[in-house]
């Protein structure tokens, strides 16, 4: 039986072909090679193309399954709008890309060099033997700096709404100067409608550090931070109520068990026989949906599986996922057994399924078209999409471990200890913060079996 046809796979036309040999880059390539397998099988030649063909592509590649479709199609439009400019014969229209930036930060190229090179000190301070805290164990991880880049350039670009002159600003100092300060706070505090804002808190601890341990500030500029810490602090402190709310469609029992039955049941479905490459993943799906089931780890964690580090085989029937400390937020060894059914469905994927992406060797688990390791942020599209289409039911990564905890405690009422160890929280504190209040409406029901148990029944009802 032959495999369905899949026209983001077709072969390209000769002007296709001949086109798509002014593209460098694997990455741009790739994408593009998308765009024009799909206008292939449609016949649409490079010189057709017009942002009618991109809306049909991407209802195609959510059909499809493919991963990210919305930004599948917008890192299309971006590669194609290049080629535009710069290789010589490419077909002359632009495609529209609508920008998804609200508020768009000051660009670091804007401020002068002395105010670069200061950042970049600051992001590098346990490496460059500049000053720094001794707290810090190890320099920052890339994403880490990219995170600190932007919060200074947001908090840069509250300075310009307020007037300020960017181009005088010499180094990150000159931020923490109490006339520069009292704008930015005041900026916050607009942005922010007075009242507690997660974002804001972050900016002024960022601000704090900086202050702290770089720029050598005085007291007085401290003790403003500190205060503007407290304004800012969300005072709900635990899981946030979106949370919360997504939570609430596993008290119904029935959804539990159709979430932990997802994964067999996907597979019942498919023929391992013929395999697909979408098939590989929505096998790859239901995999990943099978181990945080059972292993509710981080999405950085679930994404950076390696075959010979994070999982260890002792037989067909005994395999453990194990994360060392240095690999886990809280510095805490994470080390699940798995069930003999995830053991099974991962020699599955990795017999049958996995084989289909394997384009050149790597040791990931999870894996795109090109054998490329996903990010958490793939996976963390990827996944919450599988289980929307088969189950109704919004759950993202992070829920996973929210999603633990509840159905724990439903049967172990107060065992915060076990719930502890399972995440891999280093403080029991964190623990009951977060996860108390998932025990309300069990409480609730225990008593008002007691109340029913008084209950006399109505009179002239035998």
């Amino acid at each position: 039986m032959a495999r369905p046809f899949n026209p983001l796979f077709a072969p390209l036309t000769d002007a296709w072909s001949s086109t798509l040999l002014a593209v460098e880059g694997k990455h741009k390539l790739s994408n593009m090679r998308v765009l024009a397998s799909y206008a292939s099988s449609r016949g649409i030649e490079p010189s057709q193309v017009d942002d009618s063909l991109l809306v049909e592509l991407e209802s195609a590649a959510k059909a499809k399954m493919l991963p990210r479709p919305v930004q599948l199609i917008r890192t299309i439009k971006l590669i194609w709008n290049a080629c535009v400019r710069t290789c010589p014969g490419w077909p002359t229209f632009e495609l529209s890309v609508v920008s998804r930036r609200k508020n768009p930060s000051v660009l670091l190229s804007a401020l002068p060099a002395s105010f670069q090179e200061d950042l970049a000190g600051f992001m590098n301070r346990s490496s460059n033997g500049g000053r720094f805290t001794p707290r810090r164990k190890g320099p920052r991880s890339p994403k880490t700096k990219m995170d600190v880049q932007q919060k200074v350039l947001q908090i840069v670009t509250m300075l310009a709404k307020r007037g300020w002159a960017i181009e005088d600003l010499v180094g990150l100092k000159d931020l923490l100067a109490k006339p520069a300060l009292d704008a930015i706070l005041g900026e916050m505090w607009a942005e922010g409608a007075g009242a507690e804002c997660g974002h804001n808190y972050n900016r002024i601890r960022l601000l704090k550090g900086i202050a702290k341990d770089w720029a050598q500030c005085d007291g007085d500029i401290l003790d403003l931070l500190k205060e503007a810490e407290r304004a800012f602090r969300e005072k709900n402190d635990g899981m946030v109520d979106s949370n919360r709310t997504k939570l609430r469609a596993f008290t119904d029992d029935s959804n539990i068990r159709r979430l932990v039955n997802l994964p067999s049941n996907t597979l019942a479905a498919l023929h391992p026989q013929q395999p697909t490459l979408g098939e590989a993943i929505v096998v790859q799906s239901a995999l990943a949906v099978a181990l945080l089931l059972v292993a509710p780890v981080r999405a950085k964690n679930l994404a950076a599986i390696d075959l010979t580090k994070h999982l260890h085989r002792i037989s067909d029937t005994n395999c453990y996922l194990v994360f060392p400390d240095h690999e886990v937020k809280n510095r805490i060894n994470l080390e699940y057994p798995l069930p003999l059914g995830t053991i099974q469905l991962l020699d599955l994927y990795l017999k049958v399924y996995r084989p289909l992406l394997l384009q050149k060797e790597t040791h990931a688990l999870f894996i795109s078209r090109t054998a490329r390791q996903k990010t958490e942020t793939e996976l963390g599209a990827q996944i919450p999409r599988f289980i929307k289409e088969h189950l109704g039911i919004h759950l993202n990564l992070h829920l996973f471990r929210h999603l633990a905890a509840f159905i724990y405690l439903k049967r172990h009422a107060g065992d915060y200890e076990t719930v502890r160890r399972l995440l891999g929280h280093k403080s029991i504190r964190t623990t009951t913060l977060f996860y108390t209040g998932l025990e309300h409406r069990d409480a609730f029901t225990r008593f008002d079996a007691i109340i029913d148990s008084y209950m006399m029944p109505p009179k002239g009802v035998a």
